[in-house]
């Protein structure tokens, strides 16, 4: 392929943090008294800004959102980082990518929590960057997250990086950030949300299919 850099998103594409992600959800909404909605609903906080979920599927206003949020990190920051798994034949496929691509990460998640969790996983070597929102600035968007990692990537032609991700935040980000992508549907996303892709990826095999 012509691409030089990937850049790959995290929850739902690298890790399945799925259990982590509703559980601290959970705990924030039940100290605040808020109702807990069933899981089809909690299943879309996986993935996108959760300040965005708080206040689209609760009716939260900002205020209120950010209250959640800093309750839901009481939770995820000591127990919820964890309660979560590297998808199988996903740390292999990232030294193979290595050894060929520059690979950046961004995410939506805080800075703090990716670099830990690339540790846990011991997939931080086969990155070169990782990149994430700021505890205290949750106004950044994953396009803004994206492009710190392009303003990093070796090469600053777009049409040599492309975004690999599972929800319509990373296809939109790319679109906006001028670069192509890569939607699988493993994670959080449906063929809707990943409609506009460049390419589509049913499962790591085909990930890896696409790329190698």
């Amino acid at each position: 392929m012509r691409y030089e850099t990937l850049l790959f998103d995290l929850d739902g594409t690298i890790t399945d943090s799925f259990e982590g992600i509703i559980n601290s959800v959970i705990y924030s909404l039940k100290k605040l008294n808020a109702e807990v909605p069933p899981m089809e609903i909690l299943k879309k906080y996986v993935g996108p800004p959760l300040m965005d979920s708080y206040m689209e599927h609760n009716g939260f206003d900002r205020k209120k959102a950010e209250t959640a949020l800093y309750i839901y990190r009481e939770y995820f920051g000591s127990k919820g980082i964890f309660e979560n798994r590297l998808y199988d034949g996903m740390g292999k496929l990232l030294e193979d990518l290595s050894e060929k691509y520059q690979l950046l990460l961004a995410t939506s998640k805080p800075e703090e929590y990716a670099k830990t969790i690339a540790k846990h996983f011991n997939f931080e070597k086969d990155f070169d960057n990782i990149f994430g929102i700021l505890m205290d600035d949750e106004k950044l968007t994953k396009t803004d997250v994206m492009k710190k990692a392009i303003n990093h990537a070796k090469s600053k032609d777009k049409s040599k990086i492309i975004m690999i991700g599972d929800t319509k935040y990373d296809i939109l980000g790319a679109k906006n950030c001028g670069v192509d992508s890569i939607g699988v549907l493993y994670g959080a996303g449906t063929m809707e949300d990943l409609k506009d892709a460049t390419y589509i990826a049913k499962d790591i095999d085909d990930l890896r299919k696409i790329l190698l």
